[in-house]
Formats: structure tokens, C-alpha cells, sequence
């Protein structure tokens, strides 16, 4: 996945599955359990590692002018990819 930079804040929480969050060039693994924060503007890219259930939240909603379709097929997309590798 790209690099990007968002202008509102996300939290998340991982339910199941495993992740990995590059933010700001720094790695974070993320597994069941796991909750983590993206600053607004902040430069981060995601790799899921295997199939991921996660709660994110973003500030403010992303209801907001319908931002964030683009990204949210990506991330389905994204899922869909891991899925399929691990059979």
C-alpha cells in the first residue's frame, strides 16, 4: 500500500488477525489486543499480515463529505488479498 497522510485523526482496535503500521518510518505490529493511534497528518501505510478484524474510529467522523470511499475499497481490497494468500 502507498504511503499516506490523512487530515483527521484514527484510532483502532484489533479484535483479530495481525497488521503491521508503518508510521512516520517507525514499524508497530499490531495483533488481537493491540490498539493504535495515526495523528492527523501524520505519513503511514498499513500491511496486514493476516486476515484483520478491527474497530477504527476516525476525528472527525468519516462520514464527513463522504470522504474515504477510495480508501475504504483499498483496504477490503487489501483484506481480500491476505485472505486469499493464506489458503
Amino acid at each position: 500500500m502507498p504511503v499516506t497522510e490523512r487530515d483527521y485523526e484514527t484510532v483502532g482496535y484489533v479484535i483479530s488477525g495481525r497488521a503491521e503500521l508503518d508510521l512516520e518510518g517507525q514499524t508497530v505490529r499490531l495483533e488481537p489486543g493491540d490498539s493504535w493511534l495515526v495523528p492527523a497528518g501524520a505519513r503511514h501505510t498499513y500491511r496486514i499480515l493476516e486476515p484483520l478484524t478491527a474497530v477504527e474510529a476516525t476525528a472527525p467522523p468519516a462520514q464527513v463529505h463522504g470522504r474515504d470511499m477510495a480508501q475504504t475499497a483499498q483496504t477490503k481490497k487489501a483484506s481480500a488479498g491476505a485472505k486469499s494468500k493464506d489458503r
